[in-house]
């Protein structure tokens, strides 16, 4: 029997199937310095685990008779979070899933059908598990899933694989695939269990704008003129929109160089004033999406919201599947090099993609002159 090909630890895929990645190009790009430090963690890793006595507890394939399973996801990110748990819905019927995450994240997966119980402390996991999945390898999930269920078989999801570029969704899906023996089919798309959308004033379209970046690859920082130049080219049957202005604290940033006029006309401004249940809320409230490639752009994909997400730097294919409701528009450098007129554009065509292009431009002149909000 031919010996299975080997992979490299940092950026080889664990599986056969091909989605789209630029893993060894991210890890061939660091310094050697930094990619002799990411092989040496991965031989500490494998020597922790031998040292817990878990090495032989790994395994390939999930057990035939698997019924209960522990995922431990230990990531805290609100968009990974939400890419990296959609294959949930993957998993065979009868596979009861628990799922250990974060404090504070464990509130948007409240009352999903696919989660028999979410804990946020390791200690209250309530087994036994016939199989355990870590999202990763590091020494901290090994010693939470020693704590939870020291003698179950257990396999990671990523590995030590390392890197951003690469479709996590399609990863996801081919890797549990691999893990309990499926089908390849299509990965499975974001989604919460939000139920059916408040009714509200229908004649008014609600726009969530996401303002501020904690990574400054993502942080446009052009939005006072997108909004502008939005308000310039509405189409005249509608009534004007109303901006909900969310972010972190480094969307207040972004807030001071709003025209006051501006924010008390056609904004309703709840950054940093929400806690996330609320956030996810309100952007399922609203209508439309406008924003960067981050947690708020991958919430209004779970919402089901049309718009346009801003991307630099990365593939938008390795973020929203085909057939998402929300349009990208990649720059070719940094992304505050995507000018607002053009992003005000391309958000009117993907949210209002029937209205004639007549009805949705004018011309820079006229943008630039108007005052929409007097």
């Amino acid at each position: 029997m031919p010996k299975p090909p080997r992979r490299h630890p940092i950026h080889g895929l664990p599986f056969d199937s091909p989605i789209r990645n630029r893993l060894r190009f991210e890890y061939e790009r660091l310094p050697l310095r930094d990619r002799a430090a990411a092989l040496r963690k991965v031989a500490q890793r494998e020597a922790y685990l031998l040292l817990l006595g878990q090495t032989g507890r790994r395994v390939a394939r999930a057990p035939q008779a698997t019924s209960r399973m522990l995922w431990v996801y230990n990531w805290t990110t609100i968009g990974d979070s939400l890419m990296d748990l959609a294959v949930r819905r993957a998993v065979p019927a009868h596979v009861r899933i628990d799922l250990y995450i974060a404090e504070w994240l464990a509130p948007m997966f409240a009352g999903d059908p696919r989660f028999e119980h979410i804990y946020t402390r390791i200690e209250d996991c309530a087994g036994p598990y016939d199989f355990v999945v870590m999202q990763e390898f590091n020494s901290r999930c090994v010693r939470m899933k020693i704590k939870a269920a020291p003698r179950a078989p257990f396999a990671t999801v990523f590995g030590h694989l390392r890197g951003e570029q690469f479709d996590r969704m399609s990863f996801a899906q081919r890797r549990f695939e691999q893990l309990f023996g499926l089908p390849v089919g299509d990965p499975a798309p974001q989604w919460l269990a939000l139920g059916p959308r408040p009714e509200r004033d229908a004649a008014r379209t609600r726009i969530a704008v996401g303002l501020g970046a904690k990574d400054p690859r993502r942080w446009y920082r052009r939005w006072p003129e997108v909004l502008q130049a939005l308000l310039a080219q509405w189409p005249a049957d509608r009534a004007p929109p109303e901006f909900v202005l969310l972010g972190n604290r480094t969307g207040h940033e972004d807030l001071a160089r709003f025209p006051p006029e501006l924010v008390a006309t056609h904004c309703r401004v709840e950054i940093d004033r929400l806690a996330l249940p609320e956030v996810v809320r309100c952007m399922h409230e609203c209508d439309a999406f406008l924003g960067a490639d981050g947690g708020l752009m991958h919430l209004a994909v779970a919402c089901d919201l049309p718009g346009l997400a801003l991307f630099a730097e990365i593939d938008p294919a390795m973020r929203l599947l085909s057939g998402t409701r929300l349009r990208s528009l990649s720059a070719d450098g940094a992304i505050g090099s995507l000018g607002p007129l053009r992003v005000a554009d391309e958000w009117l065509q993907a949210v209002f993609p029937d209205e004639t292009q007549n009805a949705l431009r004018t011309t820079a002149s006229i943008c630039a002159s108007a005052t929409p909000w007097l």
